[in-house]
């Protein structure tokens, strides 16, 4: 857990999460909380977590996403072996637990290809992308 950053982001929440949040922050240094006093929707929320972004790859999870074993350092060499901008996961959903579960890449993408990709199939939603802050740049 300590090769992430990992930025939570607490929207005003009342039920502990924030006590919970600086308990793991106490013991892993790498983690980052962002605190807002209302919640401003998911996309303020968002905006906020591109804001803290300081590494070359961002992934975010959610609150109902359960990430694989070695998920995520299988899409970040998958990111790097191609130079990929994108690199978008297997995912599947566990009904008994009405949890995302993330599996690891199946498709990389360069940030000429990628947009046209998740337009073409619908794919206007983030928990199991790894996107690289660069593809937000246009320079």
């Amino acid at each position: 857990m300590n090769q992430y950053l990992i930025i939570c982001y607490d929207d005003g929440s009342i039920d502990g999460t924030l006590k919970t949040l600086y308990t793991y922050q106490e013991k892993y240094p790498n983690i980052v909380i962002i605190k807002n006093e209302k919640n401003n929707g998911i996309a303020f929320a968002r905006q906020q977590l591109l804001n803290a972004v300081k590494t070359e790859y961002f992934y975010f999870v959610d609150a109902d996403d359960i990430v694989t074993n070695n998920g995520l350092k299988k899409m970040h060499t998958a990111a790097h072996s191609n130079n990929a901008d994108i690199v978008i996961s297997k995912s599947f959903m566990l009904k008994k637990q009405a949890k995302r579960k993330i599996n690891w890449f199946t498709s990389q993408f360069s940030h000429k290809t990628s947009l046209k990709y998740f337009i073409n199939h619908n794919l206007f939603y983030l928990w199991n992308v790894l996107i690289k802050i660069s593809f937000f740049s246009y320079d």
